[in-house]
C-alpha cells in the first residue's frame, strides 16, 4: 500500500494529498505551493483585475519566451485551422460571399456601420438571408445581441 503524503492548504485549512498542490518551479523543483488548486482557482476568478495586470507585467517581462511560445503555437495550430477553414468556406460558400460583399460595401462606403438596433453598441453586421440578391440586406447587432440571434434567442 502507498503512503499518502498530506498537506493542509494555508488558504481553505484543510488537509488534502499532495496531487491537489501544484509543485513550484521557480524556487524549488521538490516544493509545493501553500495553495491548493481549487483555492488558486478561486482566487483567479476573484481577482481578475490583478490577474491581468500580473499577466501584462510577466508578458512584458517575458517578451522572448512569449514570442518563442506564439511562434510554436502557430506551427502546430495554423495548419490544421487554415484546413478546417478551407473546409468551413468550401460547404458555406454563400455565407462567405455575403460577408465579402458586405465587407466590399463598407470598403466603398455604399454600406455604412451603424450602431446595434439592441443596445446602441459597437454593432456587427447580421445577415438574416445569405441569397445572392439579400447580400447587403443586413441588421446591425452587437456581439452579444449576434450571437443570441444566431442561436435564436432575439426575435428581430
Amino acid at each position: 500500500m502507498a503512503t499518502v503524503f498530506l498537506k493542509q492548504c494555508s488558504r481553505c485549512n484543510l488537509e488534502k494529498a499532495l496531487d491537489a498542490f501544484p509543485k513550484q518551479r521557480t524556487y524549488c523543483k521538490k516544493c509545493w505551493y501553500k495553495q491548493c488548486r481549487p483555492a488558486i482557482a478561486r482566487w483567479v476568478k476573484n481577482h481578475p483585475e490583478k490577474m491581468r495586470a500580473y499577466s501584462k507585467e510577466w508578458k512584458e517581462k517575458n517578451e522572448e519566451r512569449v514570442r518563442v511560445q506564439k511562434k510554436k503555437h502557430r506551427k502546430e495550430i495554423l495548419p490544421e485551422l487554415n484546413k478546417y477553414n478551407r473546409e468551413y468556406r468550401a460547404k458555406n460558400k454563400a455565407i462567405k460571399q455575403a460577408h465579402d460583399a458586405v465587407k466590399y460595401a463598407k470598403k466603398i462606403g455604399k454600406l455604412v456601420p451603424r450602431p446595434c438596433e439592441v443596445c446602441g453598441s459597437v454593432a456587427h453586421a447580421h445577415h438574416s438571408s445569405y441569397e445572392k440578391n439579400m447580400r447587403l440586406v443586413v441588421k446591425w447587432l452587437c456581439p452579444q445581441h449576434h450571437s443570441e440571434a444566431h442561436s435564436c434567442q432575439l426575435s428581430i
